[in-house]
C-alpha cells in the first residue's frame, strides 16, 4: 500500500511538471484516498486544479483573441484544445460556451475557403 501510494505521488509530480494537470490531480487524489493526511498530495492536488483552470482559461482567451482578429484557424485550434482539456464533457460548466465558439470558428473557417 505504501509503495503504491509512493508510486502515485511520483507519477503525480511527473505529470504536474509536464503540464498534465488533470492526470496529476488524479494521481494525487489516489494518494489522498489511501493517505488522507498526506500534506504534499493535498498541496499539489490543489495546485494542479489551479494550474488546470489557468491553462483552460488561457486557451479560451487565446481563442477569443484569434476570433476578434478573424484568424479562424487558430481560433478553432484554441477552442479545440480547451475541449480536449475538459475531455469534451458536456457537464463541465464552460462546455457550452467553449463548444459554441469552437463551432462558430469552424463554420467561419469553412466559409473562408
Amino acid at each position: 500500500l505504501a509503495r503504491q501510494t509512493q508510486e502515485n505521488l511520483v507519477k503525480g509530480f511527473r505529470d504536474y511538471q509536464q503540464g498534465n494537470y488533470s492526470r496529476a490531480q488524479e494521481n494525487f487524489s489516489s494518494v489522498l484516498i489511501k493517505d488522507p493526511s498526506n500534506e504534499l498530495a493535498k498541496r499539489y492536488y490543489h495546485l494542479s486544479g489551479i494550474k488546470f483552470d489557468e491553462l483552460l482559461q488561457f486557451n479560451v482567451l487565446q481563442g477569443l483573441r484569434y476570433r476578434e482578429k478573424k484568424n479562424y484557424r487558430l481560433c478553432h485550434s484554441s477552442f479545440q484544445a480547451a475541449l480536449v482539456m475538459i475531455q469534451n464533457n458536456n457537464r463541465h460548466p464552460k462546455y457550452k460556451e467553449i463548444k459554441d465558439y469552437f463551432d462558430e470558428c469552424g463554420l467561419a473557417l469553412e466559409g473562408r475557403f
